[in-house]
């Protein structure tokens, strides 16, 4: 099983200790794309990103490294969030908040409805 695969498993395993569903990140935060190139493509009712809050951003990262040899860089805009990577590919994020504790968010992908009448 390669590194990318196992790097997946593992965040789902993460991820099944505890899911808060999140509704967006902070304005001027740019994630990089989950896929290169970019997609319009959709996945509805599946996690399509997972972000760790954690109130230290430096100790996850040194701990995710060791654990599963991730990388991280930090976003564009946002000095307290970190985007792990696994051979150069996005895993997950990271955001160093020490008000909520340590949360899982999950980020699940929707198709947006248009309705044909006014409700």
């Amino acid at each position: 099983m390669n590194k990318f695969v196992v790097g997946i498993l593992c965040t789902l395993a993460l991820l099944a200790t505890g899911v808060v569903i999140a509704a967006g990140l902070a304005p001027g935060v740019e994630l990089p794309p989950l896929i290169q190139p970019p997609s319009t493509e959709v996945h509805p009712g599946k996690v399509i990103w997972a972000d760790l809050v954690t109130p230290d951003l430096r100790q996850a990262e040194d701990f995710y490294a060791g654990l599963f040899g991730w990388s991280f860089r930090p976003a564009t805009g946002d000095s307290n969030f970190a985007v792990a990577t696994l051979d150069g590919r996005p895993i997950a994020g990271i955001d160093s908040n020490e008000g909520i504790g340590r949360k899982i968010l999950l980020y699940i992908g929707a198709t947006i409805v248009k309705r044909d009448r006014p409700a």
